[in-house]
């Protein structure tokens, strides 16, 4: 309301900003959630009753919400703005005409509130394959309280842009994470881009794809390909500080089994895609190295037709099988390998599978016994070999197969 109607006796008005901060972060928790993008819409609005009651685009409307409760009056507006900017998602590429004014709003507004960008720890931007100016990226690496930094379909062609710092620059940047989905670019590029951080603890490198793939191809252009052994020369900046790292499917270059983690001392997860040719023990001494606490065995495609698409059948639960029976053998040697290794994840089923975009856990089990009942005797397999097993599912949730057999029960037929 208008601060000339405001009642200064309102009890709202006399609680204290400890509470009312307290309050506004509850409420604007779910803008969080929804920011990260539909999954979590998907979860919670799932029928077509709220669908059309709510709009495809609720996560907008509560951080329009979020923004007239700061508009209320100074108080609020202080309270609020903080809670606003911590995570920011600049996403346009579902109306890819408003991508443009989406973009340009955001540099705008932060150009000309400079306060803003104290308050941003978490920034996704999908660039909807637009060809980026390096400067950008420059800019908003540089944000002061960055935490989080997700480049999703990132599009940096010509690849001679560059995104590193200058060498007074260098490690001078406080975000510790940084993720890609859907990117195009020259490795050397990004390595450059890995030099801004102080401490890199998170590096998530989803699945590459570009609009020029197929199923039977890869990228056209051969300075664009990544592979394993180019994802460790990337990382090398920040071997020393990386705590989690996550490889998903980088296309048709068959080295994942030469791929090591032993050039990062801190590692303790890893998440990595084993879709491309069937693990060897070699295999596991590279990828097991004595800091791993968890390994997560990616069991997803990706296909410019398709999306991604994955599946769980004998042939994977096999792949899983072997890789604990190593990582048991492995961890009880005379050498290092896998002493610290305690847990072992299956991913699967869990991102635009060929169930579809439904994003329920019980969209996936529901209907499907024989795949469940499968993936549960798999982790049991998993158990049987020493280590805590589980399942992540499409919201990140983590089910044991006691979880998913309590939770998902037999589909009635």
């Amino acid at each position: 309301m208008p601060s000339t109607e405001i009642n200064n006796d309102s009890f709202i008005l006399r609680i204290p900003n400890e509470i009312l901060r307290i309050c506004f972060e509850l409420v604007a928790q779910l803008d969080r959630e929804l920011a990260t993008g539909y999954n979590y819409y998907d979860a919670r609005y799932s029928t077509m009753k709220e669908r059309k009651r709510l709009g495809l685009n609720q996560g907008q409307i509560n951080v329009e919400g979020q923004y007239a409760l700061a508009l209320t009056c100074r108080r609020f507006h202080a309270l609020v703005m903080p809670i606003l900017y911590t995570t920011v998602c600049v996403d346009a590429h579902e109306y890819q005409q408003e991508w443009t004014l989406q973009k340009d709003l955001f540099f705008r507004t932060i150009d000309e509130n400079p306060a803003l960008q104290l308050y941003i720890k978490d920034l996704k931007v999908e660039w909807d394959r637009e060809k980026v100016n390096g400067e950008i990226i420059r800019s908003l690496v540089k944000l002061p309280r960055l935490e989080c930094l997700a480049l999703d379909l990132l599009n940096l062609d010509p690849g001679e842009v560059d995104l590193g710092p200058t060498p007074e620059e260098k490690a001078t940047a406080n975000f510790a994470e940084i993720g890609f989905r859907g990117l195009r670019a020259k490795p050397e590029a990004i390595k450059r881009l890995m030099e801004w951080p102080r401490n890199l603890h998170t590096f998530d490198l989803g699945h590459m794809i570009c609009d020029d793939y197929d199923w039977e191809g890869m990228e056209p252009e051969p300075a664009y390909r990544w592979d394993h052994d180019k994802v460790t020369d990337v990382l090398m900046p920040q071997r020393q500080s990386l705590r989690v790292l996550r490889l998903g499917w980088l296309g048709y270059t068959l080295n994942q089994n030469a791929f090591s983690t032993w050039e990062c001392p801190q590692l303790q997860k890893l998440t990595l895609c084993i879709t491309y040719e069937p693990p060897t023990y070699d295999a596991c001494l590279r990828w097991l190295s004595p800091s791993l606490k968890t390994l997560v065995l990616d069991f997803h495609y990706f296909s410019i037709q398709q999306g991604s698409y994955s599946m769980f059948t004998r042939r994977q639960y096999q792949k899983a099988r072997r890789v604990a029976r190593w990582a048991k053998k492995i961890k009880a040697g005379p050498g290092c390998g896998a002493k610290s290794l305690e847990r072992i994840g299956l991913w699967v089923l869990a991102v635009n599978s060929e169930y579809g975009q439904r994003n329920h856990e019980w969209d996936y089990m529901n209907g499907c016994d024989e795949t469940k009942n499968l993936l549960i005797y798999a982790l049991e397999k998993l158990e049987k070999y020493g280590f805590k097993s589980f399942w992540i599912a499409p919201s990140g949730a983590e089910y044991t197969a006691e979880d998913i057999k309590t939770k998902f029960p037999k589909s009635l037929k």
